[in-house]
């Protein structure tokens, strides 16, 4: 930690009459709390990068071919194997 940073840190504790590991544990809390009541878009959106123009037209690709295919069966996936 930066000593600057440190020196905020100590402020804002002295400030609020929390120790070092209270603050850290109540804005950990909170920040957690804040993201498990997001919805998933609001979720994609701060989390998620954006897919290039070629890895969207592959995407439509694929789903096309899904969708057009109805003697496939398919196969379930799992999470991992998609990532």
């Amino acid at each position: 930690m930066k000593e600057e940073e440190a020196i905020i840190f100590n402020d804002y504790c002295k400030k609020t009459g929390q120790t070092l590991s209270e603050l850290l544990r109540n804005s950990a809390l909170k920040f957690i709390k804040e993201v498990e009541e997001m919805d998933l878009a609001e979720y994609i959106k701060l989390n998620c990068k954006k897919m290039d123009k070629a890895e969207g037209e592959e995407i439509a690709k694929i789903i096309k071919n899904i969708e057009t295919d109805e003697d496939d069966e398919g196969v379930e996936l799992t999470l991992d194997e998609i990532l």
